[in-house]
């Protein structure tokens, strides 16, 4: 195979298959083998998440939307234990695999909800940071994703987006 100029080597390499967030991922066998071994295997992804860190304050209430299996709020958890953390998903809490997710679901931290639906039952202006990860890509309206991330959020707070970008 012949690659242009923006196009790295490392991209044509084989890579097994394997898992991410529970859910087998079909292209990824053409990401580089540096950020699938490196990163998804050391619990350091999306690392943009791991750097914002030390902007939130101590006590701070984070909320991944879209937390699935709730590996990021897990490793949150050992980063930044002072921290409150909550979780939102389409899907129901019984649907998803994951203990971690299941304890917020039993603390009372976990909304099976729609940003999208203004009837969500997540609090308005009452998170320091609101993130998403490979969740927007999904959505059928990526401005109005964000802009009711942002409506979760306090004045000052931080709205983070984070999705695959093969470049």
């Amino acid at each position: 195979m012949q690659s242009t100029s923006f196009v790295s080597q490392e991209w044509l390499r084989p890579e097994t298959p394997g898992q991410y967030h529970g859910y087998f991922q079909e292209d990824f066998g053409r990401w580089p083998r540096r950020f699938s071994r490196r990163w998804l295997k050391t619990d350091r992804y999306p690392a943009a998440l791991f750097h914002l860190l030390p902007e939130i304050p101590r006590g701070g209430r984070v909320l991944d939307v879209g937390c699935g299996t709730g590996r990021t709020l897990r490793v949150l958890r050992r980063e930044r234990p002072d921290l409150a953390l909550f979780g939102t998903d389409l899907a129901a809490v019984e649907r998803l695999e994951g203990e971690f997710v299941r304890q917020l679901a039993h603390e009372g931290r976990f909304y099976q909800a729609d940003l999208l639906d203004e009837r969500h039952p997540l609090p308005r202006q009452s998170f320091d940071l609101a993130y998403s990860s490979n969740t927007i890509e999904h959505v059928p309206d990526g401005v109005a994703f964000v802009r009711a991330m942002a409506d979760v959020v306090r004045p000052g707070g931080y709205v983070l987006v984070h999705t695959m970008n093969h470049r």
